[in-house]
């Protein structure tokens, strides 16, 4: 009887272990699978298909944000990405890791997503990050007369920035 009884309580963990693995692969893995159900992979797409090819595409790359933008913009897109968080934090001056960027990008077809010069909590996150004001950052961009080219959802659109004499 005590072999038999272990036997039931193995059989049932095995079937326990199974289930699981079916249904979280029902749930949670082969959803995945479908590009549609990966907003960030259709985020990259978008940014792909409204972008120049040799275009850099700058996001805030921090909180609640297009964080996975850092590698899907790179991988998906196939276009630069300059991460404006880091470069708030790369010199003491703040700003001027940011200024000192867009400078170099001077010559080149220069993309920002919507969460850097549309008010919200990614731009107010990330400002308060690193102790600026909204307006701050948003000026940044707006000395290049950003335009809306497109717009994937609400609070994420794709503006071209523009050089001004």
């Amino acid at each position: 009887p005590i072999g038999w009884s272990k036997k039931v309580v193995l059989m049932l963990m095995i079937i326990t272990c199974v289930s699981l693995g079916i249904f979280n692969f029902r749930v949670s893995i082969q959803p995945g699978t479908v590009a549609e159900n990966n907003t960030d992979l259709m985020k990259a797409y978008f940014i792909r298909e409204y972008s120049d090819p040799d275009s850099v595409i700058y996001i805030a790359g921090s909180g609640n944000g297009y964080e996975k933008g850092k590698i899907y913009v790179l991988y998906f897109s196939g276009r630069e990405v300059r991460v404006v968080d880091w470069a708030l934090g790369s010199s003491a001056g703040k700003l001027d890791g940011l200024r000192n960027l867009l400078a170099q990008d001077k010559n080149r077809n220069v993309y920002v997503l919507s969460e850097l010069v549309e008010s919200g909590p990614v731009l107010t996150n990330l400002a308060a990050l690193h102790s600026l004001e909204v307006g701050q950052i948003q000026k940044s961009f707006s000395d290049y007369d950003p335009t809306e080219v497109a717009r994937f959802s609400k609070g994420f659109a794709l503006y071209a920035l523009n050089e001004v004499e």
